[in-house]
């Protein structure tokens, strides 16, 4: 069974998106975008709710998908939505009007 598994991975695997192509930069960008649709609907939920989780699978997903390069692209934009949400007290109280559900 185990054997299996991991012969219906490999062909799976082997569909995968090239190391450094465009397609897979692609890729890790629309993994960050749905991670920051991810984090914008938590936060509209509970925004006590752990700030990155959805940011740390998406650059995983990301980097085996498609690469170092393209986990390490996802990094750095995620890097910067970090600093964009730190700046301001609440990123969500523009969203919600300062009213959040509990």
């Amino acid at each position: 069974m185990f054997k299996r598994g991991i012969d219906r991975w490999n062909t799976i695997w082997c569909v995968g998106l090239r190391p450094g192509s465009i397609p897979a930069m692609l890729f890790a960008l629309v993994c960050v975008a749905v991670a920051t649709l991810m984090r914008i609907s938590l936060g509209l939920v509970s925004p006590d709710s752990t700030i990155f989780a959805p940011y740390y699978s998406a650059t995983l997903v990301a980097a085996l998908v498609s690469g170092a390069a393209a986990g390490f692209l996802a990094a750095m934009r995620i890097q910067y939505h970090s600093v964009d949400f730190s700046r301001t007290r609440s990123h969500y109280d523009d969203l919600t009007g300062g009213r959040h559900w509990r």
